[in-house]
């Protein structure tokens, strides 16, 4: 009987709990009325479950010399808002001088100060309370946030002749001047919009031969001192390579060839290639400065029209919070049929520029439906692959019958769109495929050569149909009958004048009885 009684006590006890935390959450009332309400002595620990937030307005991370900036944020705990406490924000800057700025909190928990930019460079902010209760010794820190301040027309331009006083070919003897290699690259422009796409085609030769499946290197730079990490290609047999790369503005941007046969010997460059972005670009958020290497990405909108232009930005943070600038990262999506992450149809490396924040326009897929992206930074044998936070994207149907869709077909890059109806399948039901390959030109049309495959599993695949030559543009149907219930996979591959393959996004359909 006692146990029973023990037992009813408990519960009441449980109830009367949960309703004053439920009463918690919802309550108006400050830090102090709680104490006072619930009768909670000083040594009790009142930052239990409690954060502390910092932002930036004007939430921009280029400023300029005498702007003024906002800084706020709000301290709550487990009882609500913890009013009247002291936040000391510590401000660094470019040269690492640290200044301590004071405030405290309102009646609602929250806090806020203004500062004044009045030099070019970093700031960072991190805000930091410290209990003045013995019972807790851990002080609390917000995230830290970065921004820069610059002058409105400090842009990094260059000169060809003042950046490489010996542009060309790089050579070390006698004997290297009778090899005569040499490296080129060219662009297909000179001006480049921030987020879209450069294409960049290079050849190393010797005595005027190709020096076919050569290790070559496209480096990229910024100005005389920010030089990013090698991107590593392999030349064909012609001695050619291609590359693409989404840019991000607001600085011009060089890029030349290396190539090096073996490690001791001279290595070779070509003239270096410039690259002036047309605009300024977006002015993007402050930058977090993460303790460990992330990637921080966003997107403006999340329900387009099918091939409607997307664009996704955001920040690639190493280790110890240093900006990950001039580097390489894959945008990426989630198969569902394969459950593994794929290269986004048709997209190029997106580099960073020399504050670590990246831009990157693609079309959205052509088949409605909900996807998943993400932004990854490729691994190593020592360093694991780091992929984003994930983004969700909702595809709607163009308008059939609106000048847009044709509009659309022809200014989207190459690529082919694959479709199918019915979806899902029946067993036994005939269905079709529908394949269209936008963006290829009147060159392309008498060597483009279309291959199908199939698979049951995303993982075997067997060759479904082979057609040659082409019409860009030109819808292609295939007929399907599926003979079980599951999931049928299809997929395409097309190669062009210039040896160049595309690959389709990978078709899943389910079949139902």
């Amino acid at each position: 009987m006692k146990g029973i009684h023990f037992f009813q006590i408990a519960c009441i006890i449980v109830l009367v709990f949960c309703a004053i935390s439920n009463a918690c959450a919802a309550s108006q009332y400050t830090h102090e009325q709680w104490k006072e309400i619930l009768a909670i002595g000083e040594d009790k620990d009142y930052t239990i479950g409690a954060a502390l937030t910092l932002t930036i307005e004007p939430y921009q991370y280029f400023r300029n010399p005498g702007d003024e900036i906002v800084l706020s944020g709000i301290l709550k705990g487990i009882f609500g808002p913890l009013s009247g406490s002291d936040i000391v924000i510590e401000r660094r800057n470019s040269s690492s001088e640290v200044t301590y700025l004071n405030t405290s909190t309102d009646e609602s928990g929250i806090y806020g100060i203004t500062d004044l930019l009045t030099e070019p460079g970093i700031y960072s902010y991190q805000a930091i309370y410290r209990p003045d209760q013995e019972i807790n010794t851990n002080i609390m820190k917000s995230e830290r946030l970065e921004i820069t301040c610059i002058q409105s027309d400090s842009t990094t331009f260059f000169e060809p002749d003042e950046r490489h006083p010996d542009t060309g070919n790089q050579k070390a003897s006698d004997s290297d001047k009778e090899e005569e290699i040499i490296a080129q690259l060219t662009s297909n422009t000179t001006e480049f919009i921030s987020g879209q796409d450069i294409s960049f085609s290079g050849q190393v030769s010797i005595k005027e031969n190709p020096i076919a499946y050569a290790k070559v290197s496209l480096v990229p730079e910024v100005g005389l001192s920010c030089t990013g990490e090698p991107v590593l290609y392999q030349t064909r047999k012609n001695g050619t390579m291609n590359a693409t790369f989404h840019l991000t503005a607001p600085d011009p941007l060089s890029f030349s060839l290396h190539y090096q046969k073996n490690r001791n010997e001279p290595e070779y460059q070509s003239d270096p290639v410039f690259l002036v972005p047309s605009d300024t670009g977006m002015n993007p958020p402050p930058r977090i400065v993460h303790p460990s290497e992330t990637i921080d990405v966003f997107i403006y909108n999340t329900s387009v029209q099918s091939l409607q232009n997307i664009t996704l930005y955001g920040w690639y943070c190493k280790k110890e919070g240093e900006p990950g600038f001039l580097s390489t990262l894959d945008l990426v999506w989630y198969n569902f049929g394969g459950k593994v992450w794929d290269q986004y149809p048709n997209s190029s490396k997106i580099l960073t520029n020399r504050y670590g924040f990246f831009e990157c326009m693609v079309p959205a897929p052509f088949t409605p439906g909900m996807y998943v992206l993400a932004v990854k930074r490729e691994g190593n044998l020592t360093t694991p692959t780091v992929y984003s936070n994930v983004l969700p994207l909702t595809v709607t149907p163009l308008d059939e019958e609106s000048d847009e869709v044709m509009d659309v077909l022809e200014s989207s890059p190459r690529q082919i769109l694959i479709n199918a109806a019915p979806v899902p399948a029946r067993v036994l039901d005939e269905g079709t495929i529908s394949l269209i390959l936008s963006g290829f030109d009147n060159i392309d049309a008498d060597t483009l050569h279309l291959l199908i495959y199939s698979s049951t599993n995303s993982i075997d695949w067997n060759l479904y149909d082979e057609i040659s030559p082409v019409i860009p543009f030109e819808e292609i149907t295939i007929p399907f009958l599926p003979e079980k219930e599951g999931y049928l996979y299809f997929k395409a591959t097309a190669d062009n004048h210039e040896g160049v393959t595309i690959h389709s996004p990978i078709l899943v359909i389910p079949v139902i009885k």
